[in-house]
């Protein structure tokens, strides 16, 4: 069936365990009794050819039909309109096998479906049988072997996603107010589920103030990366992490970001780079930090670069290139190694950045503007080879957090930003555009710290289609 992804606004995306409440308990079967959750729920739809086996622990949904179905709860009158559903998926043949709420009654699948895609955790929502994507998300914390609780939490038309009860984001919604669930298995398709438990009070997620890798032996799962060169696969940047460091690379003119969903205000972000190879032109290569803003509703892009290049230069909020000898650069005898310490702060109250190298100061004035910034990172532009290592981001006054080890990663075809549009956005959140003899000029290089080139974000289309 065809699918269509909307790309929308995730509120908070941060990685932060849940904060517990205990509400009235509306339901809860660990499907170690027949008869108990025989009484709670039934075959939806009626047909032959969907059988659920209870018992030991576990629902088995078999779905031999030519519709899709499951194991229906259906809430006595009035039904909760503020809730705590969960529910545990253990094993299913492929993805996108998950489970409704606030499903309407009668014969339809109108209402709102949790399912996973490939490493994404997303909603759909269903109108007329009719589904689109309202929240979709990249996540860390899906276990591919399997066995993940997906948690939703409602209050109004605010609702919070959990995976594993690691808070994904939040969505808004009025479309449905309350309904019933339902454990849903596409046709021909057979999957087990765990235990079930509803409560009617809220679970609110907690934002992540602290953001932090040293690349060592993890497999980069909490990194996003903004854009997608579908046109131009054969000049996608390589990305690579082995020896305790991540190396990117990347061809001309292209600009190759991957950032950490954070909320912050006042902070403080670090990361130790080496100009390996590569260009050491500011007009047309820089590295460094980023910053993810929130740019219109629905719509997220970087608000500010803090770059340097390997020639000792760096490009201030006028646009200027200005040289300082506290950059290393790729300056130096030959076979010595140069490391260079980029920082980024805000203080508390502040209305400027600070822009640090090596402990330098190279500028405290760039303006932070009206974006709220909702993640943070590492760019590289241009022909260059850069090694990265220790990045770590933190609101002020926050612990840090150090990834588990994982297994080593390597892939060569990552995301990457083209920076081709004419459009991008100051730190002050105007919207400009960027005279074509002004871009030929420069060679498309990268803008000023403050500057972002690509307006659209990301969008990505689904469409479902539940038959009845």
């Amino acid at each position: 069936m065809g699918k269509n992804f909307l790309k929308v606004t995730v509120f908070g995306l941060v990685f932060m365990a849940a904060t517990l409440v205990s509400g009235a308990e509306l339901l809860k079967d660990d499907f170690t009794d027949f008869t108990f959750s025989r009484s709670k729920w039934t075959v939806f739809p009626p047909v032959d050819g969907i059988n659920v086996t209870v018992g030991g622990g576990n629902c088995v949904i078999n779905n031999t039909s030519n519709r899709d179905g499951g194991f229906l709860h259906t809430f006595s009158t009035p039904k909760p309109s503020t809730f705590t559903f969960s529910f545990v998926l253990k094993s299913a043949p492929r993805q996108d096998i998950g489970a409704m709420f606030c499903r309407q009654s009668g014969n339809n699948y109108n209402g709102y479906q949790i399912t996973t895609i490939d490493d994404n955790v997303i909603v759909f929502k269903y109108v007329n049988n009719e589904g689109s994507s309202i929240f979709y998300q990249k996540s860390g914390d899906i276990n591919s072997s399997g066995n993940n609780k997906f948690t939703i939490s409602k209050q109004g038309s605010i609702f919070h996603v959990f995976v594993n009860d690691m808070f994904q984001g939040e969505f808004i919604d009025s479309e449905f107010n309350t309904g019933d669930v339902l454990l849903l298995v596409d046709k021909g398709v057979s999957a087990q589920f765990g235990t079930v438990h509803i409560t009617d009070e809220f679970t609110e997620g907690k934002h992540r103030t602290s953001f932090s890798d040293n690349f060592n032996d993890n497999n980069l799962k909490y990194w996003k990366y903004l854009y997608n060169d579908e046109t131009n696969k054969n000049r996608v940047p390589e990305i690579n992490v082995q020896n305790g460091v991540l190396l990117m690379k990347t061809g001309d003119s292209l600009l190759s970001c991957m950032y950490g969903d954070i909320n912050l205000t006042d902070f403080s972000a670090s990361v130790e780079v080496q100009h390996k190879s590569g260009s050491t032109s500011s007009e047309s290569s820089q590295y460094g930090i980023v910053l993810i803003g929130e740019t219109e509703p629905g719509k997220i892009s970087t608000v500010a670069y803090f770059g340097i290049a390997g020639n000792q230069t760096y490009i201030d909020k006028d646009n200027i290139i200005r040289s300082n000898p506290a950059i290393k650069g790729s300056a130096g005898t030959t076979g010595v190694v140069f490391i260079d310490t980029i920082e980024v702060k805000r203080q508390a109250g502040s209305s400027n950045y600070e822009f640090i190298v090596n402990g330098t100061t190279l500028a405290n004035d760039y303006p932070v503007g009206n974006h709220k910034i909702v993640g943070i990172g590492i760019f590289c532009h241009g022909n260059l080879e850069i090694e990265f290592d220790n990045f770590h981001a933190e609101q002020h006054g926050t612990i840090s957090v150090t990834w588990k080890t994982n297994p080593r990663f390597t892939n060569s075809n990552r995301q990457v930003i083209k920076n081709t549009n004419s459009v991008f956005y100051d730190l002050k959140g105007r919207k400009r555009i960027t005279a074509a003899s002004a871009s030929s000029k420069r060679g498309a290089s990268v803008r000023a710290a403050g500057v972002y080139v690509n307006e659209n974000g990301r969008d990505i289309r689904v469409r479902k289609t539940r038959q009845k």
